[in-house]
Formats: structure tokens, C-alpha cells, sequence
């Protein structure tokens, strides 16, 4: 495991659960320490720091989605998804 989160990891995280949740499929299980971290590490990055690491490599159109208010509700969301996940796989199960 990497030792040093980036706004593109929350980013892309975010899109691979989104996805996963769209078509259903179990995301098996994950240590829940590593789940739990990920999901602090997620909290601390600001929007500052994906305006200046993710945003200018999107295309115009798809960057101007982003401001600071979808960016927290991306961090909240993708924190609470892996604290579940953490807590599903903790009592011996995947996500339903």
C-alpha cells in the first residue's frame, strides 16, 4: 500500500464504486483496517489539492462539475461507502 493519498485515488475510487454499484456486483471483501484508513485519508484532501492535481487534466466541460461542494459530497460519500465496507467485511461478509 502506497503511503501517500492523491486527489486522483479519491477520484477514480469514486468512479469504480459508482460503477460497481450501478451494475451490482459484490466488491468481495476488503481488509477493514485498509478500508478504515482509506476512508480518513480520503477526508483530508482538499479541494484545493484536486483543483490543482485532477481538475486540469479533465476536459473543460467535465472539470467545471467539480467545485468544492461536489468534491466534499465525493469525499464524504466514497469515506461512508468504505467505512460500510469495512464494517460488512468485518463481520464476515461481503456487501450485499
Amino acid at each position: 500500500m502506497r503511503s501517500e493519498t492523491k486527489a486522483r485515488d479519491i477520484f477514480d475510487l469514486d468512479l469504480l464504486l459508482r460503477q460497481h454499484h450501478a451494475s451490482g456486483a459484490d466488491l468481495g471483501e476488503l481488509d477493514p483496517t485498509h478500508a478504515t484508513d482509506a476512508a480518513e485519508r480520503a477526508m483530508s484532501i482538499p479541494f484545493a489539492t484536486f483543483a490543482s492535481e485532477v481538475a486540469p487534466f479533465l476536459d473543460a466541460g467535465l472539470a467545471e462539475l467539480y467545485d468544492e461542494r461536489q468534491w466534499d459530497t465525493m469525499r464524504m460519500t466514497l469515506a461512508t461507502d468504505l467505512e460500510e465496507l469495512a464494517a460488512s467485511t468485518g463481520q464476515g461478509g461481503g456487501r450485499p
